[in-house]
Order: structure tokens, then C-alpha cells, then sequence
């Protein structure tokens, strides 16, 4: 999964707030339609310098810090040097879940569909 917030162009060098804090709202107010057909909510966790948890919730066109009691329906882990690899494209998901070094739970379908919004 690429993500690819800039007219198609991977971002360069943006922490996890850039993405999940101050890009991701901004997509799902230009995407409205394409967001409301995404019924999970998930659940990013980046470990490392500058990573955080971060709750997504497509659906309703947020993204915020997961709150006390917020249950997702899908869950992802990675750490801070996967998500630099995603944010730039080239990340092989599926190599690195098969190697450990990032986690999914939740459908897989749901994280697709995340993926296509994003990557535009």
C-alpha cells in the first residue's frame, strides 16, 4: 500500500501527523463519497522516534488520536522505518507482514479500500 496524498506523487520525508493529523482529514473532505463506503474504522500504530497511535475513521471524514475506548475494526502496526517506506512507496506490504516488521487484523478488503483512496 502506497500512500500518495500529493496528486499522485508519494509525500516525502512526512511524519505520521502530517499524514494521519493534517493530510488524512483534508483527503476524506475531497473524497466524501469514496470515505462513506468504507465501513471499518482502523486502528495505526507506527513504533519508533516520532510514531504515535492513531485512530481512522474514514466514514465520517476524521482522523484523530485514538481516544480512550475507541475500538477499531482493523488494527495496523509498523514501525517508524515501514511507514517511511509506505509514505514513499516503497513499502511490499505483503513481504513485510510475511517478515513480522508490520501486523493487519481486521478485513483485509476494508485496508484495500483505504489504500485506493488514498493513492488516488
Amino acid at each position: 500500500m502506497s500512500v500518495q496524498l500529493q496528486a499522485g506523487k508519494p509525500v516525502d520525508q512526512k511524519t505520521p501527523n502530517d499524514v494521519f493529523v493534517d493530510a488524512l482529514p483534508k483527503v476524506f473532505e475531497i473524497q466524501k463519497g469514496p470515505a462513506s463506503k468504507i465501513t471499518a474504522t482502523f486502528l495505526v500504530t507506527i513504533f519508533g522516534d516520532g510514531g504515535g497511535a492513531y485512530f481512522v475513521d474514514p466514514k465520517n471524514g476524521v482522523s484523530r488520536t485514538r481516544a480512550d475506548g475507541d475500538a477499531a475494526d482493523c488494527v495496523l502496526e509498523m514501525g517508524i522505518a515501514e511507514f517511511n517506506a509506505m509514505t514513499k512507496g516503497t513499502l511490499d506490504a505483503a513481504k513485510a507482514v510475511k517478515e513480522g516488521t508490520m501486523r493487519f487484523s481486521g478485513d483485509p478488503d476494508q485496508l484495500v479500500s483505504l489504500g485506493a483512496l488514498l493513492g488516488g
